[in-house]
């Protein structure tokens, strides 16, 4: 899930930067992008707190 929220963040950044690209296009691969970010930041920040929860414990 990560994995596949990262390559689209990485395919849409790769849209923006080319040189013939639309803005209309840019837009739209912005929006996207930003829609992958955001599921990227939700899984980093529960496993952040995956992670917290067991160094806190002792096994």
């Amino acid at each position: 899930m990560f994995e596949d929220h990262l390559k689209i963040l990485e395919e849409k950044a790769g849209v923006i930067r080319r040189e013939d690209v639309t803005l209309d296009e840019a837009l739209k691969a912005y929006e996207e992008g930003m829609k992958a970010y955001e599921e990227c930041k939700k899984t980093l920040m529960e496993t952040k707190g995956k992670i917290e929860v067991y160094d806190g414990k002792t096994f």
